[in-house]
């Protein structure tokens, strides 16, 4: 139900064709197509005849490019290709008149923004490394001041959820309304799996400290 919504909303809210973008993503999509603005994490692009036209979620949801319709924050990544007022300028690395940019994630501590020509995609740091949000790249750990964010966007605040302790795979937190609960520890032997959310044998856990 909620699908057929937004597919009406979109249809309602789409608003007068921009003049030109650096990137048209909408080259080659069928009418129809729903694109990422990277401006805001509610906005988006609808493809008419190859023009991207503009318009906005409702209040309190996050355009899905991956899912084509506006969904709730916590099954979003937002990708945005723009700073705000208290963060410095994103390093820039020209190649060939292509403007490449870092930026990053809210609430994410390894992953981040790579923009081309404001276009964003999603990447990682390697393993033991942070995204530095002031430096604007992948560094050490113990050179970067981010907070590892315990109940993460990607849980349903309305929903009590077991996620993982970021610093011992052998206890979780309870996060509901984006509160954790806890520590709690798994049974001996056992060590928790981020993925099945459950305590398990230590052979069938793969731990990953640091990530959520």
């Amino acid at each position: 139900m909620f699908r057929i919504v937004v597919v009406a909303f979109f249809s309602v809210i789409v608003l007068s064709a921009i003049p030109s973008l650096e990137s048209n993503r909408c080259l080659g999509r069928p009418d129809g197509f729903f694109v990422n603005d990277f401006t805001a994490c509610d906005a988006f692009f609808t493809c008419i005849r190859g023009t991207p036209r503009p318009g906005r979620c409702p209040d309190g949801f996050y355009f899905n490019e991956s899912n084509q319709m506006c969904d709730h924050p916590w099954n979003v990544i937002c990708l945005l290709c723009v700073g705000t007022e208290t963060e410095t300028e994103p390093e820039t690395e020209p190649q060939e008149g292509v403007v490449t940019e870092f930026f990053p994630i809210e609430n994410e501590c390894s992953m981040y923004t790579l923009c081309v020509d404001g276009v964003g995609f999603l990447r990682e740091c390697a393993a033991g490394l942070m995204f530095d949000p002031v430096a604007q790249r992948c560094d050490l750990e113990e050179n970067v001041q981010c907070v590892v964010n315990i109940c993460p966007n990607s849980v349903n605040p309305a929903v009590a959820s077991m996620v993982p302790d970021p610093t011992d795979c052998s206890q979780y937190y309870v996060c509901f309304n984006r509160i954790p609960n806890g520590p709690y520890t798994c049974n001996a032997g056992l060590l928790f799996d981020p993925i099945t959310r459950r305590c398990d044998l230590k052979d069938n856990v793969e731990c990953q400290l640091n990530k959520i």
